[in-house]
Formats: structure tokens, C-alpha cells, sequence
């Protein structure tokens, strides 16, 4: 066998080494996770439990929160999965499935997600993890298939106290109220309020509480801040264009609480101030409450009461006007 002949094969032997040791890795199952203790579960989205079509957000704010969210990416840690040949974020699964995304800060940076499937469905797309951030290049960009999604679908309906989709509810109240010392912040920016819920009251004043579709809000609005992690912020929407009790979440970063920031906000309180209808002109009568700003001139604030009744904006003196809301809010909290 001539050298060149020699090389050739050794060569081709190499090639087919490097395929066979592809192959082997692609084939061997491995852990979802690999850094626990560095890997941090920031949100859990249901998607459709309700079957009517909206979804809820879980958001570890507390520290009972997030010693959950801490246990469930250790269970993660325990289970395994096989990579795939599909890159890229999944589709192809039907909008209306009861599927639970997890959110997950890995600690090179990415996100990594792992979606579960409701029981007894199969699709592409669905009981696999992926890089949501689609940042990594080699093996970490490839999505891969869990061994056993319904045990970890299980788990972590456990660790929220959640039942299955389309289940019986349990007998048991799944929150309990809670009071908590609301301080105001500003919105930098337009943002959604994702895992909304509203506080409905009846005729004995016992709370019952009703989660309500995303919502948008608009640059300036003023909310209270009742939790808050690194990344995300429980809040509480005051009374104004959005239902009358209105919480949810909203990524830490949107939010000011400096003194300059609060003074553009678009909604303030009003303790029995006189009103006019013009600046400098007629008297309107006292009001009370929290307002609308709808101009802005100089030292005066044109203003709508958010209570309702009154359809005529009125004009204040700007410091007649309080931007701080704070004040105690009764949240939810799970028992």
C-alpha cells in the first residue's frame, strides 16, 4: 500500500470515528441541566389551564417563591433528555394546549426553556427544551427531546399547588390575602402586565380572586410595588382606563422609583384642593381622589377624576398634586 494510500484511509477511519462519537453523543441521554446551583428559574407560564384561552405567569418573588423555583430546577438537574437535529425556537403544536413553558437563566448568560405538553399529546415541538435565547452555536443551539416530560410536568404542578388542566378544582382555597406596603413606581417605558389577576368582592366583603388576560400598559403609569426580584416586579395597578383591581407582573427594569421620574407620571392624588376651570379662572369646587393628568402647563395641571362622574377636565395648581400612592394593598399569596 503506497504512502499515499495510507494516509487516505487513516484519514477516512478519523472521519469515521468522528461520526460515529457524533452519533453516540446525539443518541445518549443526558441531564436537562448540568449547573444547578448557578441556573435560575425566573418564570412558569400556563398556557390555556382555564380552557378559555388565557394563560397565567408564576414569577418567584418571595423568598418561599423562590426556594420553589430553586427545587425545581434541581429536579430538572435529576432528569434527562436526548438532542435533537431541530434548532431554533419549537412551533407546531396547537395555541389552545394546556402546556407549561419554564424560563431558566443559565449561567453563561442564555435562556434556556423547557416546554411540557399537556398529558397524552404528542407533536413536535412540545416535552423538549431549547435555547430561547438562541445564542449558542454548538450542541447547546439544538433542541432536545425529555425522557420523561409528564414526571416533570407532575413535579412542578406540585410545587406550584396547581391542578391539572381541565382537573377538578381543589376544595382547598388556592390563595389567601394578604396585606402588603404598596410603594409607588413609574413606568419607563410601554410594557405588558403579564399573570394578571383581579380581587372581586361580595356582599360580606370575603375576596375571591379571578385571573384576567395580559394587559398593556402605557409609558407613565404609576403603580405600587408590593415584591420585587432581580428581574421581576409584583405590582398593583391603581384605579384609572384599567379595572378596578388590577395586579400582575412586570420586568424590574421598566420601573423608576426616583423623585424626577414619579413627577411625569400620568396619574397623582388630590386632597381636598379647589379646582378652576381655567388656569386662574372660576372656581370648579374641592376634589378629592386620585386624578388623570391630561395637560401639562407650566406651574398648571389639567386633570379628569378617575372616580367617574365628572366628564370635565378641571385645572390645579401643579402642587396641589402628589405623585406618591403609597399605601397598603391586599394582595393574594398562596397558602
Amino acid at each position: 500500500m503506497t504512502r499515499k494510500k495510507e494516509i487516505g484511509l487513516l484519514v477516512g477511519l478519523l472521519v469515521l470515528t468522528g461520526v460515529i462519537l457524533v452519533i453516540a453523543v446525539f443518541r445518549a441521554p443526558h441531564a436537562i441541566l448540568t449547573e444547578p446551583e448557578e441556573t435560575t428559574l425566573y418564570t412558569v407560564h400556563l398556557q390555556n389551564f382555564s380552557g378559555d384561552g388565557t394563560s397565567s405567569t408564576w414569577t418567584p418573588l418571595n423568598p418561599a417563591q423562590q426556594q420553589t423555583a430553586q427545587e425545581i430546577v434541581q429536579f430538572l438537574a435529576s432528569q434527562q433528555e436526548t438532542y435533537t437535529t431541530r434548532r431554533g425556537l419549537p412551533t407546531g403544536y396547537p395555541a389552545d394546549w394546556a402546556c407549561i413553558t419554564l424560563m431558566l437563566n443559565l449561567p453563561d448568560g442564555s435562556v434556556r426553556s423547557v416546554i411540557l405538553g399537556p398529558p397524552d399529546q404528542t407533536a413536535e415541538g412540545i416535552n423538549c427544551s431549547y435555547d430561547a435565547s438562541e445564542k449558542k452555536m454548538l450542541l447547546g443551539g439544538f433542541q432536545g427531546n425529555l425522557s420523561d416530560p409528564m414526571e416533570i410536568r407532575a413535579f412542578v404542578l406540585d410545587a406550584l399547588g396547581q391542578t391539572e388542566a381541565g382537573a377538578s378544582p381543589t376544595t382547598e382555597p388556592l390563595y389567601e390575602t394578604v396585606a402588603r406596603d404598596g410603594k409607588t413606581a413609574i413606568l419607563l417605558e410601554d410594557a405588558t402586565l403579564t399573570g394578571c389577576y383581579a380581587a372581586l368582592s361580595d356582599e360580606n366583603g370575603q375576596r375571591t380572586w379571578t385571573d384576567l388576560p395580559d394587559t398593556a400598559l402605557e409609558k407613565g403609569r404609576l403603580v405600587l410595588l408590593l415584591q420585587e426580584s432581580e428581574t421581576a416586579a409584583q405590582v398593583y395597578v391603581p384605579t384609572g382606563d384599567t379595572p378596578e383591581s388590577l395586579y400582575g407582573q412586570l420586568p424590574s427594569q421598566v420601573l423608576s422609583q426616583k423623585e424626577e421620574d414619579l413627577q411625569q407620571g400620568t396619574l397623582a392624588s388630590v386632597t381636598e384642593q379647589m379646582t378652576y376651570r381655567a388656569i386662574d379662572g372660576p372656581e370648579a369646587g374641592m376634589l378629592s381622589g386620585l386624578v388623570e393628568i391630561v395637560q401639562r402647563e407650566t406651574d398648571w395641571y389639567q386633570v379628569l377624576p378617575c372616580a367617574g362622574g365628572e366628564t370635565q377636565p378641571v385645572w390645579l395648581p401643579a402642587s396641589s398634586l402628589s405623585f406618591h400612592l403609597d399605601g397598603t394593598v391586599y394582595d393574594r399569596e398562596a397558602p
